[in-house]
């Protein structure tokens, strides 16, 4: 098989790809950010300042908590997370399979504990360690949709909280994407889960599913 040249494809293009190469020369580009998330300030607007108001409503008062993202990326979410909890003694976790994706990471959120793994070969978080565990568009580039879901609430405490973002499949076109998902579908794959509620977010761009372990 011939060896892709990433530098003849447009970012998106190789962000399609859904592999751990593509992915990992995908968040080296040195003007991603901006171009994938918007120019830097615009944090009100962003679909991770939106899940982490969310969040903090599951937990109003300050305590210690253990907050982990899977499928971090370049660390947007938790970022958020620490925006919005100023008040609260974390322990943040993030995981990602792009070594370039985590450098990020630990760059923009240097607090938080980063590693480069995928959790579907083992689960480097464990079991039963995190109050909370996001998941923002991540499942949508996933096969084994249900065996991640598993894995997720296997590191959430008992009583903690898990909180999954995918795009909305009525409008979603990116070609990368493996699932699709509409909302009454979405709540069909998570009926063998303990759904505390599913609802469309930002203007029903994106669908919210809130797990409760």
């Amino acid at each position: 098989m011939d060896k892709i040249n990433y530098e003849e494809l447009e970012p998106l293009q190789v962000a399609a790809l859904n592999t751990r190469e593509a992915l990992t020369h995908f968040w080296k580009l040195p003007y991603i950010d901006e171009e994938y998330f918007g120019p830097p300030g615009n944090h009100n607007l962003t679909l991770y300042d939106t899940v982490a108001e969310i969040a903090k409503k599951l937990f109003p008062d300050p305590r210690p908590l253990t907050i982990a993202d899977v499928g971090c990326g370049p660390g947007q979410g938790l970022a958020a997370i620490v925006r919005v909890f100023p008040d609260y003694d974390l322990g943040m976790f993030g995981v990602d399979w792009a070594e370039s994706a985590c450098e990020r990471a630990r760059l923009l959120v240097p607090t938080s504990n980063i590693v480069c793994h995928d959790i579907l070969e083992e689960n480097w978080l464990g079991d039963n360690r995190m109050d909370l565990v996001i998941c923002l568009e991540m499942l949508e580039h996933q096969w084994l949709v249900k065996k991640t879901l598993m894995e997720l609430l296997r590191a959430t405490k008992p009583g903690g909280h898990v909180l999954i973002t995918v795009p909305n499949g009525e409008t979603d076109t990116f070609i990368g994407h493996r699932q699709f998902f509409k909302i009454n579908t979405f709540r069909n794959l998570l009926a063998d889960f303990n759904v505390f509620e599913v609802y469309y977010i930002r203007g029903e761009t994106n669908i919210l599913a809130h797990l409760v372990k």
